[in-house]
């Protein structure tokens, strides 16, 4: 056995070995609980103390649609992202049943 004289391939052998033993254990979902665990970890380094509260909803009520009707015009929505871009928010989404959903229930 000449070629267990060579360090390097016997290194490299054994380098495989764990490599491939490593990833059967990772790909079968052995490793996933350690994983999530340093995930979990990171983000809370990376948490920002300064946010009160990420996510604020706003939604429509009856009085709402008794003010402005229904369907709601979208200047109203537009004035609203507007000011909310303002204020300083960087994301921001807008879930309603448009008129074109109305109309086509219709």
């Amino acid at each position: 056995m000449k070629w267990l004289k060579n360090r390097f391939v016997v290194v490299g052998f054994l380098a495989l070995i764990v490599f491939l033993g490593l990833a059967g254990i990772r790909f079968s979902g052995g490793l996933q609980m350690m994983e999530l665990s340093v995930y979990d970890r990171l983000l809370a380094l990376k948490a920002d103390s300064e946010v009160s509260s990420p996510i604020v909803i706003i939604k429509e009520t009856e009085a709402d649609l008794k003010r402005f009707g229904f369907p709601v015009n979208d200047g109203y929505y537009a004035e609203a992202l507007e000011k909310l871009l303002a204020a300083g928010v960087t994301v921001a989404g807008v879930d309603i049943i448009s008129r074109s959903a109305r109309c086509a229930r219709l």
